[in-house]
């Protein structure tokens, strides 16, 4: 078979772009009882996902930061 060169136009680049990062929102009480529901029922789907990032804002952040050290030291003491 008879090698092919493909070439890209500046406005094909930008389609692929922009539907490689779409990106979604949902209130983060919403994204908690979902999560927390296919945590307690081990959905494989949460495995399917494992991997993947999540864009949270620096507050949010810091807090479950801080939650985790806080839950951590105390799982340590018990």
């Amino acid at each position: 078979m008879r090698p092919r060169l493909k070439l890209f136009v500046e406005q094909d680049e930008k389609r692929q772009a922009v539907s490689a990062d779409q990106t979604a929102s949902m209130p983060v009480g919403e994204f908690a009882r979902v999560i927390a529901d296919a945590v307690a029922w081990d959905r494989t789907w949460l495995q399917d996902f494992a991997d993947e990032n999540v864009v949270i804002s620096q507050d949010l952040y810091e807090i479950i930061r801080l939650y985790e050290e806080i839950h951590q030291a105390h799982t340590d003491v018990a």
